[in-house]
């Protein structure tokens, strides 16, 4: 049967679409082209209006890959070994950030064992930066390496980063509401970095050492808190069935220049 034969339309002006057939009639190539402008710009529209809703990515920095050679001072707050008045060995300008930073070992370790030697001193490691507007940490690649006392008493004075003065913190209990994460994560490593669907990731982050923080809601600060003990010991494996989970925690409010801190015990943490 020929083209032509299969595309003959009966009379009184009916036009039948022939799916086999190359040859479309005016109406016909009329009614596609419209077709296709409504369907490429509904899809527009609707992918537009998907990621719209999507809600905005956390946003920490982590800078894998990228390992620095570092100078600090290990300082002591509230229990807890950190890293104060970095400064890059090589001169390169580190970017802004919250200090003193927490420590971590690559993976889903701590480092806090790392610094026991040198607290109070001035020490050098390699290391890899995670910071946001929340806080800072530098995942430790090797064993730091104490600063001779002369040069770590010229960098100390020229790196000196005053402490500051009480403020009140840590004088009375406080009650918090929000949700305990990790902070290697929760600052950059991951993304998200926090809620239900991170919540084995954290447990096991918390379990090996990286410690626990609690990021609390809008209306309480939306803040974040790395947990203490009552003592200052680090918390773990006494947090993580309520990781990832809104909780309401009471203890002690203290406070390292940008880094705040939570002194409480495992008793004082109810999941909500």
């Amino acid at each position: 049967m020929s083209d032509e034969q299969t595309t003959e339309r009966p009379s009184g002006g009916a036009d039948f679409f022939i799916g086999y057939s190359s040859r479309r009639s005016p109406a016909q190539r009329r009614f596609l082209r419209s077709a296709a402008s409504v369907s490429v710009t509904a899809a527009a529209i609707l992918a537009l209006a998907l990621a719209a809703a999507q809600p905005s990515s956390d946003p920490g920095v982590f800078e894998y890959g990228r390992v620095r050679t570092l100078e600090a001072t290990v300082l002591e707050a509230s229990g807890a070994l950190v890293l104060g008045g970095l400064q890059p060995v090589d001169g390169e300008r580190l970017p802004a950030m919250p200090g003193p930073s927490l420590v971590s070992r690559p993976g889903k370790h701590g480092a806090e064992q790392l610094l026991d030697p040198f607290a109070g001193r001035r020490v050098v490691l390699s290391g890899t930066l995670v910071h946001s507007p929340a806080g800072s940490m530098v995942e430790i690649s090797g064993p730091p390496q104490a600063r001779r006392p002369q040069e770590a008493a010229l960098a100390s004075s020229a790196s000196a980063e005053p402490r500051p003065e009480p403020d009140g913190t840590g004088t009375q209990v406080v009650e918090l509401i929000g949700e305990i994460v990790d902070s290697k994560c929760l600052l950059g490593v991951m993304k998200p970095g926090r809620g239900a669907r991170h919540r084995a990731c954290a447990v096991r982050c918390i379990s090996g050492g990286v410690p626990a923080a609690l990021l609390t809601r809008e209306e309480h600060g939306g803040r974040l808190y790395v947990l203490r003990g009552e003592a200052g010991e680090p918390l773990s494996s006494e947090l993580l069935d309520r990781v990832g989970v809104p909780v309401r925690v009471r203890g002690r409010v203290t406070r390292e220049g940008d880094l705040w801190l939570l002194r409480t015990a495992a008793a004082s943490i109810d999941a909500l």
